[in-house]
């Protein structure tokens, strides 16, 4: 018996004559380091919400003003219809046919640029209807700046916004202050959006 074991052990050791590769000796030796997978940073991420959140509010808004479909309003800002509907919440409405429809307002935060005295401020804004008041205030100033019609600007004297932290900013009606930012170049027929 001992004779037959040790004629297997050298008929194995002459079967493998070829040099073993290092990865047949010790295969957790010869796989390829890769770097710990990171997480996005705390930044990227409220990046990527604030970004994401800015196209649900603008497509919300298309909807609304245009009456396109939940579908069409998000391929226009490029969000996935689902992302859609899990960000906008209680801004959309489900019809008993299963479509959505937005809802006359809502509170989705928006960052918005506005006129005041000291000039032109970005600020965020906790509705629509905050940021409706404020693109009616951006038409009644590039009405002045390209007609020189200041009667849509009475609308506004007085009237103030109070942004998500709650400071206050006092609309812009100044027509002289109006004609100086505009001679600057701060002014320009952009859209009230940040983008």
């Amino acid at each position: 018996m001992k004779k037959r074991t040790a004629q297997r052990r050298k008929g194995r050791s002459r079967v493998q004559t070829q040099p073993r590769s290092p990865r047949q000796r010790n295969p957790k030796a010869t796989k390829p380091h890769r770097a710990p997978r990171r997480s996005p940073s705390r930044r990227a991420k409220l990046a990527n919400k604030s970004v994401t959140r800015a196209k649900v509010a603008r497509a919300i808004t298309t909807m609304r003003r245009l009456g396109i479909s939940l579908a069409r309003a998000a391929r226009q800002e490029r969000i996935s219809p689902k992302q859609l509907v899990r960000v906008a919440g209680l801004a959309l409405r489900r019809k008993p046919d299963g479509r959505y429809i937005a809802r006359p307002s809502d509170r989705l935060p928006r960052e918005v640029l506005i006129l005041t005295p000291e000039g032109v401020r970005d600020v965020t804004l906790r509705n629509s209807k905050d940021a409706s008041l404020v693109g009616r205030h951006w038409n009644a100033v590039h009405a002045y700046l390209a007609k020189g019609n200041a009667v849509p600007l009475n609308e506004f004297r007085g009237v103030g916004i109070t942004d998500a932290d709650g400071t206050r900013f006092s609309l812009l009606t100044d027509t002289k202050a109006i004609d100086r930012f505009g001679a600057a170049g701060v002014l320009s027929f952009e859209s009230t959006y940040q983008k």
